[in-house]
């Protein structure tokens, strides 16, 4: 079964949208979701998503391809590691 691939922006604070599913954003796509994180301020990179976000059974694999906003050295692991707890949060059995 192929795994589900998404190209992502995914922000410092571990939020994160779908920016493209089957086939790559366009530069231009991008460049807009840049300008918009830039104008609110947030620190965010494209990445892609690899697995199903909603299935708590199977790994979610984020892969940075670049910053889009923010500082030059802002913390990969950091969006990560928060974008892992919003994940384990949203698909905790309630």
């Amino acid at each position: 079964m192929a795994r589900e691939r998404r190209w992502i922006l995914l922000t410092i604070d571990g939020r994160h949208a779908t920016l493209a599913r089957s086939a790559e954003p366009t530069e231009a796509e991008v460049v807009q979701a840049a300008s918009a994180l830039a104008a609110a301020g947030l620190t965010g990179w494209l990445a892609t998503m690899e697995g199903e976000y909603w299935s708590r059974r199977r790994r979610v694999v984020l892969t940075p391809l670049r910053l889009l906003a923010g500082p030059a050295d802002a913390n990969w692991l950091t969006a990560t590691a928060a974008f892992k707890a919003a994940r384990c949060s949203a698909t905790a059995p309630h």
